[in-house]
């Protein structure tokens, strides 16, 4: 059977493709697309291509026909310790990282994006381990994500032959996996409990999110995943990832990409020839003459003037009136919309430490202002002070689903499973139909390895979401749709083998 197409054919079929996983195929890759549809093909067990090519024009599209055209298009190819000196390069610019975080909260968030079959990932487990002594008392998380199945259960079972090990140690080997046949080693399980794979689509919505662990993220590697689509899909991953990433976050593409990155996201870290980026603030930050923090400051002084890429600071004449109350939450409601991080932060901050604006405030204005300020500081990669914040709001507004839910994200997040475990319970109690907590009790019990009270959430879950239209969003849970819950979850039953 070849596996010939008529330009035609090629054009609809290759703007499918790119409909549905984001893969770009211009006419100079037409050869490449034939080789992918001759596998899935093959996989399919169809006899010859037009078969397969009437099923794609016609929309006859199963979850079946969508993996193979997968598995049949993306490439497989790699090995551990792939680029060592970049990996050494991104552990080096963390350090100043990590002796920060083992004064505060000895957390470590990495995500490689695209992992194929899992090595990328479990050799960054292994240099961390190797690089901070008191590992195991670090609240690491590794993620590991791609669009195909198959690559993600061969990274999940953490099983590799010889040729994975090319060009390393044996010491690598000896000390970080066991043989379990001839020619066949497993990831020892000290470093596979760093390590987690789930499926996700980089040409999807669903990220930066808590949902999908792609929040706060440290260190991200994508090498050889933006080459598969075209400019405008590069850009969007790129604005994506720099949203993922704390403040002080990397990034890491492959040499052949470097041509790709926007540099009014990212700086160039260079070292000997080898390439990381780190993430430029979208605004330049400034310190005024008076702090906004203090309740008592003169707001005559200052205004804040937003301009393409950063604040400029303006004198303006002491006759002008002060700013009240509701100016300033509009105005911080507007920086957080438009993406004014440190404005929003700032004028949010000034909305929660004035005594005699919070006391004039409604019980939903105070929601609001506790909200976006444990936000802003847990989008930092602040937890312990957006788990202050919140603490103190809900000894005022104890009834707020809302800010419950928030509470139980920062303590998943700082792996107090119980504690979130609790407050997601209110948040039951105060609200049954609530899908975001039943979803995130569920997350969190699996987090403490209880399977049955994990698959009972779900299944509320489940049955929460049955009858509602696909598009609505959820409530407490970002800009996550009832039919991306109903994707998530059905992707987490393969993964688990759990009943949900």
């Amino acid at each position: 059977m070849s596996f010939s197409l008529e330009l035609r054919e090629f054009e609809s079929i290759a703007a499918l493709i790119n409909s549905l996983t984001g893969l770009y195929y211009s006419i100079d890759r037409k050869n490449d697309l034939e080789k992918g549809l001759y596998a899935a093909a093959l996989e399919l067990n169809y006899t010859n291509k037009h078969e397969l090519i009437k099923r794609l024009l016609t929309g006859q599209i199963t979850d079946e026909i969508k993996q193979s055209l997968v598995r049949g298009l993306t490439i497989g190819e790699t090995y551990l310790f792939r680029e060592a000196g970049v990996l050494t390069l991104l552990i080096d610019s963390l350090k100043p990282i990590i002796e920060q975080r083992r004064a505060e909260n000895k957390m470590l968030r990495i995500w490689s994006a695209g992992c194929c079959t899992g090595e990328e990932a479990y050799s960054l487990a292994i240099m961390l381990n190797r690089a901070i002594p008191d590992i195991d008392k670090w609240n690491l998380s590794i993620l590991g994500t791609d669009i195909n199945q198959t690559f993600l259960d061969k990274a999940r079972a953490g099983t590799y032959r010889g040729w994975s090990f090319r060009g390393i140690a044996n010491e690598y080997k000896n000390s970080y996996f066991t043989q379990i046949a001839e020619d066949n080693y497993q990831v020892i399980p000290r470093i596979k409990n760093h390590v987690r794979f789930e499926y996700l689509n980089l040409f999807e919505s669903n990220y930066p999110s808590p949902i999908t662990g792609t929040n706060n993220i440290d260190i991200i590697l994508c090498r050889n995943v933006l080459m598969y689509f075209n400019e405008a899909g590069r850009l969007t991953i790129l604005n994506k990832f720099h949203k993922c990433l704390t403040q002080t976050g990397f990034l890491a593409l492959s040499l052949t990409e470097l041509g790709y990155i926007d540099k009014n996201l990212f700086d160039t870290i260079v070292q000997e020839n080898l390439f990381v980026f780190s993430k430029r603030s979208m605004y330049q930050s400034y310190t005024p003459k008076q702090t906004w923090m203090n309740a008592n400051a003169d707001l005559d002084t200052i205004v804040l003037l937003s301009t393409k890429d950063q604040y400029a600071r303006a004198e303006v004449s002491p006759k002008s009136p002060s700013p009240g109350f509701a100016d300033i939450l509009r105005e911080a409601l507007h920086a957080r919309e438009s993406l004014l991080v440190e404005k929003s932060e700032l004028l949010f901050n000034q909305l929660i430490t004035t005594p005699a604006f919070l006391n004039s405030a409604t019980a939903e204005e105070k929601e609001i202002i506790y909200e976006h300020t444990a936000k802003n500081f847990a989008n930092t990669n602040r937890l312990q002070e957006a788990k202050q914040v919140l603490e103190s709001a809900l000894i005022d507004l104890k009834l707020s689903v809302k800010l419950l839910l928030i509470y139980a994200h920062i303590l998943l997040e700082l792996d107090q499973a119980e504690e979130a475990v609790a407050t997601l319970k209110k948040c039951i109690f105060l609200d049954q139909s609530c899908i975001a907590a039943h979803y995130f009790i569920a997350i969190a019990y699996r987090k403490l390895s209880r399977p049955k009270e994990s698959v009972k959430y779900f299944d509320a879950v489940t049955k929460l979401i049955g009858s509602l239209p696909p598009e609505q969003y959820i409530a407490g849970m970002d800009t996550t749709t009832i039919a991306e819950l109903k994707n998530i979850i059905a992707l987490s039953e393969n993964s688990t083998g759990l009943r949900i």
